[in-house]
């Protein structure tokens, strides 16, 4: 193989090898941790579902702001008289949102916490 020939395939691999980490640099994931107040006066029902609402809005405004993100992770935490406990967990690609934006589809939730919040019920929703 002639030198001009090794020359111009190493410039390729390199320049191939730059492309493929500048596609991997930009993709990004984006994980928020957010805060919903229960003063303990509403149903564990409806504390969810407030919770999976403002997910569900969570994950849709960063996929909008940003077209870089490729995955979105969301923990809802439920905050009473000073406790914080986890509510529920969302993680979803932007081609699985995109598939399929019901969100109780990518979201893990944790009913054990309604009796921390002051809740009455401590049923979960079943899905």
């Amino acid at each position: 193989m002639s030198l001009h020939r090794r020359l111009c395939w190493g410039a390729i691999l390199v320049l191939s090898t730059l492309l493929s980490t500048i596609s991997l640099a930009t993709a990004e994931s984006v994980e928020r941790n957010l805060i919903l107040n229960s003063d303990g006066s509403q149903s564990f029902e409806t504390l969810l579902q407030q919770a999976q609402d403002l997910a569900k809005d969570s994950i849709e405004q960063e996929f909008a702001e940003n077209p870089d993100i490729t995955e979105v992770s969301i923990l809802v935490l439920g905050e009473h008289q000073g406790q914080i406990v986890p509510l529920l967990r969302s993680q979803v690609s932007r081609t699985g949102w995109q598939q399929d934006s019901r969100i109780y589809r990518w979201t893990r939730y944790f009913a054990n916490n309604s009796k921390v919040l002051g809740s009455s019920a401590v049923t979960m929703l079943n899905y």
